[in-house]
């Protein structure tokens, strides 16, 4: 009789032993899938504040043109080629410069994963559209040749740039 109420025993607490290791695997999965969100969520939060801060920035540097009336007139020669004076081509190459640096932090974020690819494009397409000017031109080849900006991003620009040269190169040719 002792032998059976043993095996009834070890049968029960085999069952009871079961259970419990099935109760605390759902309790784990649930505990892994409420990390997870958290997880996205926490991403998510990270995404939105890091493009919020690019977007502050090149607000930052777009008010410069509408708040300082003459330095909207330097954009304007600059972009009609007319010679700009020193101080005009000073004022104008800072603004490429934090455009520039603008897009280096952006590229930045991108390589960390702050921000997907379509966010990097949309802020790169706001310097490809600034770099169209002799002057922005002639800066590009001097900042390429220099140390100012990490290596990936000026590839990476570079390569923008080239496309955007090959995308209306095409354009061109089916007009004619």
């Amino acid at each position: 009789m002792n032998n059976e109420r043993l095996t009834k025993g070890a049968l029960i607490a085999e069952i009871v032993g079961g259970i419990a290791v099935v109760i605390s695997l759902v309790i784990l999965i649930f505990e892994i899938r409420q990390n997870t969100q958290e997880s996205q969520q926490n991403t998510q939060a990270i995404e939105i504040s890091v493009y919020n801060d690019l977007i502050d920035n090149i607000m930052g540097i777009n008010e410069s043109v509408i708040e300082e009336g003459d330095f909207a007139e330097i954009v304007v020669k600059a972009n009609n080629g007319e010679e700009l004076s020193e101080t005009e081509t000073m004022r104008y190459g800072s603004q490429l410069m934090n455009l520039l640096r603008h897009g280096d932090v952006a590229y930045f974020h991108y390589k960390k994963d702050a921000i997907d690819t379509d966010r990097l494009r949309s802020i790169v397409a706001i310097i490809r559209g600034k770099f169209k000017t002799d002057y922005a031109k002639e800066l590009w080849i001097r900042v390429k040749e220099g140390e100012a900006f990490d290596q990936d991003y000026l590839k990476y620009l570079d390569n923008y740039f080239k496309e955007d040269a090959i995308n209306n190169t095409s354009i061109l040719l089916k007009k004619t």
